[in-house]
């Protein structure tokens, strides 16, 4: 059993290519505000997550 689930985490890594361990978040203090190539760059980020979602959703209810 355990042997069985060891090879399925390994070909779901293989498949996905994502690194097995997560990358520690850096938390902001509020005396340290974002700067105008953090705020470009989230904005960026939330507009590429808009569109990847709306991607997802078009597949699975063409």
């Amino acid at each position: 059993m355990y042997r069985a689930l060891a090879e399925a985490e390994e070909n779901a890594a293989a498949e996905d290519d994502l690194p097995q361990r997560s990358v520690p978040a850096r938390i902001r203090q509020p005396e340290n505000p974002l700067t105008a190539e953090a705020i470009d760059l989230r904005e960026r980020l939330v507009a590429q997550r808009a569109v990847l979602t709306a991607a997802e959703i078009e597949e699975v209810d063409p």
